[in-house]
């Protein structure tokens, strides 16, 4: 089963960010709910998420964006 971005918001929220309980929650298949969040952001399943990120010894589960446009160098 892919993880959902939904459910990456949840757990980032749920768990104040805590990288370590994110990947728990994932690896656990935890339940979630679906919220509105009314402000960007790309989560490590997104198509655009920096490659580079995905290289880190920690990558961000999510980017959270202040504008409408998530940008990446």
């Amino acid at each position: 089963m892919r993880i959902k971005r939904e459910a990456i918001l949840w757990y980032a929220i749920q768990y104040d960010g805590d990288w370590k309980k994110i990947g728990n929650a994932i690896k656990a298949h935890e339940n979630y709910s679906i919220i509105a969040y009314p402000y960007p952001y790309l989560t490590i399943v997104d198509e655009m998420y920096p490659e580079a990120f995905k290289h880190l010894r920690y990558p961000p589960w999510i980017i959270f964006g202040l504008t409408d446009t998530l940008v990446t160098c």
